[in-house]
């Protein structure tokens, strides 16, 4: 996606994008729902990060 971070739509749906591949992932237990938002959190925080600060993420 080329500059997602400056819409605020195509945020939003990267956010869920991520946080729909954390729930298909990871195993329940031991992952809590607490624990599977503070990652997708955190995944989306290294996602803009990296957009930000250089070439695009490989596919």
């Amino acid at each position: 996606m080329t500059d997602w971070t400056g819409n605020t739509s195509t945020q939003a749906e990267v956010k869920v994008f991520i946080l729909d591949n954390l729930w298909r992932s990871l195993p329940r237990p031991p992952f809590s729902e607490d624990e599977t938002q503070v990652l997708a959190e955190r995944i989306y925080d290294y996602v803009w990060q990296r957009t930000l600060s250089g070439p695009a993420l490989a596919a």
